[in-house]
């Protein structure tokens, strides 16, 4: 009898002990969910997950298109933008389009930026090393305040900054929307040459569309392989 009891009170004992661990997991992990809710599960809009340093290339995801600027230090950048632009716009590859000329602005990266999305992009880096960065700035502090050439297609706001960190002028997105653009004729000229083909029977017409065909397929491959 009185091991019994013994038993039962060891056994009550055996209880409470898991209890009181399961307690304290549930508590831990609810503290644990807590915790992890109150993480933002991405950056903010206009913040980057980066801190530029001085030459550090900054590419800003507009609408429809990217802006480049140079990051010269203290949060501040130099980029390279029509007259016409506010300085908080800090803009528009696009409207240049009407201009030829541009003017080069020193501003806040965060007036610059907006609303927008930016990360540090120094793309050409591995192909073209960097210039050392105290020529860079000088450079481009030299340029602050000046009217300089502006051209879409040859030398935009891209052109600009990868000129004066790596020495050469490049833009990525320019390319790729030329790529695209040859890449959408090909396709359409290989669509029109083999329904002639089928409808005529024309040899030519079957060159002319594996020639499209072809051409579709090199520039796929320069898209994917030559383009960062």
């Amino acid at each position: 009898m009185q091991n019994m009891k013994k038993e039962k009170k060891r056994q009550q004992h055996m209880d409470v002990v898991v209890s009181t661990l399961c307690n304290k997991v549930i508590t831990t992990n609810n503290f644990k969910e807590s915790e992890h809710f109150k993480e933002p599960s991405a950056v903010a809009p206009g913040i980057s997950a980066q801190e530029p340093k001085p030459g550090d290339l900054i590419e800003i995801s507009r609408d429809f298109y990217q802006h480049w600027a140079l990051h010269s230090g203290e949060g501040k950048v130099i980029h390279k933008v029509p007259p016409s632009e506010h300085a908080d716009a800090g803009v528009s590859s696009v409207k240049s389009v009407r201009h030829n000329k541009a003017i080069v602005k020193k501003e806040k990266l965060q007036d610059v930026v907006g609303s927008d999305d930016y990360r540090i992009h120094n793309v050409l880096d591995k192909q073209h090393p960097p210039l050392p960065i105290p020529h860079i700035l000088q450079k481009a502090e030299t340029l602050v305040g000046m009217v300089v050439p502006y051209k879409l297609l040859t030398d935009n706001c891209e052109h600009f900054v990868k000129g004066l960190r790596n020495g050469v002028p490049q833009s990525q997105q320019v390319r790729k929307a030329a790529a695209a653009s040859v890449a959408v004729i090909a396709v359409v000229c290989c669509c029109i040459c083999f329904a002639l083909y089928f409808k005529r029977q024309s040899k030519v017409y079957s060159l002319l569309g594996f020639i499209s065909l072809l051409l579709f397929l090199f520039v796929v491959f320069f898209l994917v392989f030559t383009i960062a």
